[in-house]
């Protein structure tokens, strides 16, 4: 559908020039006068310009200044448009083939200027999801065979003019001891990827791949392993993910250089520990006591990213959750009674941005 460009109304800078009045002489022999005119008073400058934003709604993408002034339509699909990610000037996104197939789902992109509008995927045989744009490079899941059938999906990457399809990893196995590669974020130009239960970094084009962690591969049947869970934040060089040893439903937090090197234990207590906010170099995390069946007192502290620095930031009975950084404060809310696990881990990822009134505070690193 062609776009629809909005007029955006150009400013104009009038100049004022001082005016000459110059009065002649009748036969006098007076020289003539200069006349003057008063200076005019300074110009204001004009208003900033709203930075502009691309939003986008179930069934539209568009561009527009943050005031709401020069709407731009990017495009437009009833069937529906999700996954609207950007990166620089291009707007990369997914609506769902027509006609309807499950699961299957087309991959546009446009110019943030409305310019450029191209398909990049479009398979009716196969099951495409977008997972993320790094730089000129989009990244998607591609499953080989039929709907929830083996094999699982593989990653792929496809620059944003449509050439260099590259495999980055694929689906191993067979039966029910399948892999496939689960796309974690990015760091640093680099894909953060979990697969047979280590984490692992990779250029966008599928070079320079580094395996950072080294916990016995899937599928291990016997003695204890770790099952790691997913990157929950990147600071200062360094993914920060979870793990939990089998037999112990305690979440641990770790750190690892997504370039690859030692990997820092953040915590090393018996307790249940869930990401609050990355600040800097510092990791803001929550400590929760583990009861029977329940999570108790939720305490606050930061940790260097090398596992060193830890600072208690509050140690309250009630439960302080962390809900935003503003800064260099984070925002806390006190909640009185213990949460569960899943409770905790919902508030982490609220976000205010209040420091009053209570129940709500703020408290410096």
């Amino acid at each position: 559908m062609r776009a629809r460009r909005g007029l955006i109304p150009s400013s104009f800078l009038v100049l004022l020039l001082p005016l000459i009045l110059v009065s002649c002489s009748g036969g006098s022999s007076a020289p003539p006068q200069t006349l003057t005119a008063p200076l005019p008073s300074p110009i204001p400058a004009p208003p900033t310009v709203p930075a502009g934003l691309i939003w986008s709604t179930p069934t539209g993408i568009f561009r527009s200044q943050t005031d709401g002034s020069g709407s731009v339509v990017l495009d437009e699909d009833h069937a529906g448009i999700w996954s609207v990610m950007v990166s620089g000037t291009n707007v990369v996104y997914m609506f769902p083939q027509v006609p309807t197939v499950v699961n299957h789902e087309d991959i546009w992109t446009v110019t943030t200027g409305g310019a450029n509008r191209h398909q990049l995927v479009s398979d009716t045989l196969h099951e495409t999801y977008l997972q993320d744009v790094i730089g000129s490079w989009m990244l998607y899941t591609y499953r080989p065979g039929q709907s929830f059938a083996p094999p699982p999906p593989s990653l792929v990457s496809l620059m944003l003019d449509g050439t260099a399809p590259t495999t980055l990893m694929a689906a191993v196995g067979s039966g029910e001891l399948w892999q496939s590669p689960n796309y974690q974020r990015q760091a640093d130009g680099r894909a953060l990827v979990e697969f047979a239960g280590n984490f692992f970094s990779l250029l966008p084009d599928g070079s320079d791949q580094r395996q950072l962690t080294f916990y016995p591969p899937y599928p291990h049947l016997t003695g204890p392993f770790t099952v790691v869970g997913v990157v929950v934040g990147v600071t200062n060089g360094a993914a920060i993910y979870t793990a939990s040893p089998i037999g112990d439903a305690t979440q641990k937090l770790f750190a690892v250089p997504v370039l690859g090197g030692a990997v820092a234990t953040l915590v090393g207590s018996q307790d249940y520990e869930s990401l609050g906010a990355v600040v800097g170099s510092r990791v803001v995390y929550n400590r929760c006591v583990v009861g029977t069946d329940v999570i108790g007192q939720c305490d606050l502290y930061s940790v260097q990213t090398d596992g060193s620095g830890t600072v208690a930031l509050s140690t309250h009975p009630d439960n302080d959750i962390v809900q935003g950084v503003i800064g260099t404060q984070v925002i806390v809310r006190r909640n009185s009674g213990a949460p569960t696990a899943s409770t905790v881990s919902q508030r982490v990822e609220e976000l205010r941005s209040l420091c009053s009134p209570w129940p709500i505070r703020c408290t410096n690193l």
